[in-house]
């Protein structure tokens, strides 16, 4: 077994767990290794953290990246400056038991295997005092081997790079290559070493069903260019492409000086409408979004970000005309703490989801207070406006009523495709967003009668995967599943169907405002999808009850309201009903895009400016 090992070391702000990982790597019973520490541009002094382990051990050796390239291309970064035919990995926040590199060596030569797997122990839940700690001899189950796990002879091969794809999938970044190229894997079925759980591992950052996504990967790692996109359980995101209508496009700036407050929730490129009417876009950031709290890096328009370190004094040193504090809970504790830091420029308060999320957990003061005491106050629908008002004293003086996440027309433009129902006589519809209120029972009646039903959205099919496969039982040819369909494809794609389910729910509040849930006055961002595609829009028939989207849509005859699923065979057998329908989502649609409002939004801000300097006077 005189071999040895070259062991690569990926760290990027993980100062405070690496002493850890180097302790466990000099107490390993085989000896003969070299390290490779990749700094990816590391902001939390990591170099300082481990001078003595540099100036001690000629075995470690230490690079840095100017800036955070990624992991894919740290880990090829690794292997190019390797000087041993066998590769193991020990990421910064990992540990090695003592035999560890001994086991792993050791059953690779008795089993002439060329990548080598060892049992890892996890902690998902290690947080009481007996903890939950979880063991594994092979691969978690919905995930993939860790680097920690892994020992493999050296390859040309190479790791998947973030200019190609970001992703969380290990396997799609390298092992499934790997084990393509080296077919003779061993197992040493013994724990030697843990993948340590903690809130800002890469997977968790990255991962739409946890409290990761595109916006918090961007700004946890600083990625600043535009990029394709996946995490293991989301959509595929192609920004390069996505927005290109809205890069480098001209622009003015005689207008306002404009601080955006948050995070701007679906379709930030709709900002750029402010910037073609001459608006200069500043912006100050949440740094922990969900993956619908879009948060600035925007590679799109010319948005100007400002750093959460200091913002106040960059604030004055850019002397914003207004300030606009947005547009989800997540973006409430910024924009209050800026609210009542800046008191001489207009603040304008224009938040979304949701009210009752506030209430539950302790921003319900917040929320009132800034819609209560800003010098302008935006409410998404006059539904929601009326039930805010309920809780104040005194309305704000200042108010417009605009949907705050609403796309740009962009998304509104192109042709009409056929009916897929005029091929084959089946009515179809569609689900863009949650299957909130659909049952199996549901989909069953809907196949009885010839009605089927598409899912779009690989988050969505995620989080109703038990639902979807009960479904596929019972009606396999009438549920069918697509993935996410990208806003340029909204009209193209989404148009071949024939009505599209909004959130299928009963009401409750009888009427009466203050009973009145979020899901009854909230405006589903799924409105405009649907809208753009000329698509009439199913709900529960829930007359008598304070539901807004219903009430909206049936003004405009855009509404398909239901008692039973057999209603729709009713609504689809009405040609001529449907035409009409159809006719009118399509003639209206427009009230559904920003662009549509933008200049209404301009007339709003210059009045709360006006109104802020009478007050001042």
């Amino acid at each position: 077994m005189e071999q040895n090992i070259s062991i690569i070391m990926p760290i990027y702000n993980q100062a405070s767990f690496v002493r850890g990982a180097l302790a466990s790597l000099e107490r390993q019973t085989f000896k003969h290794w070299e390290l490779l520490i990749i700094d990816d541009g590391s902001t939390d002094g990591v170099n300082g953290k481990i001078t003595d382990y540099l100036n001690k051990d000629s075995r470690i050796r230490y690079v840095r990246n100017e800036h955070n390239e990624g992991l894919g291309y740290s880990l090829n970064l690794g292997m190019q400056l390797a000087s041993y035919p066998i590769v193991s990995y020990l990421p910064a926040d990992d540990i090695y038991y003592d035999s560890h590199l001994e086991t792993m060596l050791k059953t690779m030569v008795e089993n002439d295997a060329q990548v080598v797997v060892s049992g890892m122990l996890y902690n998902e839940d290690n947080v009481g005092g007996e903890g939950k700690s979880t063991y594994t001899m092979g691969t978690i189950s919905e995930k993939w081997l860790q680097l920690v796990q892994v020992m493999h002879r050296r390859t040309d091969l190479r790791w998947l790079e973030r200019k190609e794809l970001a992703t969380d999938d290990l396997g799609r970044m390298f092992w499934n290559q790997l084990l393509q190229t080296f077919p003779k894997v061993a197992y040493t079925n013994k724990i030697t070493c843990e993948w340590t759980s903690h809130l800002f591992q890469r997977h968790r950052v990255m991962s739409d069903r946890e409290f990761g996504g595109i916006y918090m990967y961007k700004t946890y790692y600083h990625v600043k260019e535009a990029i394709h996109y996946q995490s293991s359980f989301g959509n595929y995101i192609d920004e390069i492409t996505h927005y290109q209508a809205f890069r480098n496009l001209p622009h003015r700036e005689d207008g306002l000086k404009i601080l955006l407050v948050g995070e701007l929730s679906y379709n930030p490129e709709r900002i750029v409408s402010l910037e073609k009417r001459g608006h200069k876009l500043y912006g100050l950031w949440i740094d922990n979004p969900f993956n619908f709290n879009s948060n600035g890096n925007f590679p799109f328009g010319h948005v100007e970000d400002i750093p959460l370190q200091g913002w106040e004094e960059k604030i004055k040193e850019i002397k914003p005309d207004i300030i606009c504090g947005m547009t989800n809970f997540k973006g409430l504790e910024l924009s209050w703490r800026v609210f009542k830091k800046v008191k001489d420029i207009p603040f304008v308060w224009h938040f979304k989801e949701g009210p009752f999320y506030c209430r539950s957990y302790g921003a319900w003061e917040k929320l009132i207070e800034l819609y209560e005491h800003a010098d302008g106050a935006i409410y998404i629908n006059e539904t929601a406006r009326d039930w805010y008002h309920l809780y104040m004293e005194k309305p704000n003086a200042n108010t417009l009523v605009l949907d705050a996440d609403l796309p740009p027309e962009e998304w509104f433009k192109g042709e009409r495709s056929p009916l897929l129902s005029a091929k084959d006589g089946e009515m179809h519809t569609v689900i863009a967003g949650r299957l909130l209120g659909i049952s199996v029972n549901d989909i069953e009646q809907m196949a009885e009668i010839h009605i089927h039903l598409h899912v779009y959205g690989d988050i969505f099919q995620d989080q109703s995967r038990m639902l979807i496969d009960e479904a596929m039982a019972v009606a396999p040819d009438y549920i069918h599943l697509h993935p996410n369909c990208p806003s340029e494809k909204w009209v193209s794609e989404l148009s071949q169907y024939d009505a599209g389910w909004l959130h299928y729910y009963k009401s409750n509040n009888h009427g009466d405002l203050l009973r009145a849930n979020w899901i009854d006055f909230n405006s589903p961002a799924r409105l405009s999808t649907y809208a753009a595609a000329g698509l009439p829009m199913i709900m529960h028939d829930n007359s008598g009850n304070v539901v807004h989207h219903q009430q909206y849509l049936e003004k405009m005859n855009m509404a398909l309201p239901i008692s039973s699923i057999k209603q729709l065979k009713e609504y689809f057998d009405n040609k001529p009903l449907m035409e009409k329908k159809r006719e009118d989502v399509w003639r209206n649609r427009m009230e559904f895009c920003f662009d549509k409002h933008v200049e209404e939004l301009e007339e709003f801000f210059h009045r709360v400016i006006n109104s802020k300097k009478a007050c001042i006077k």
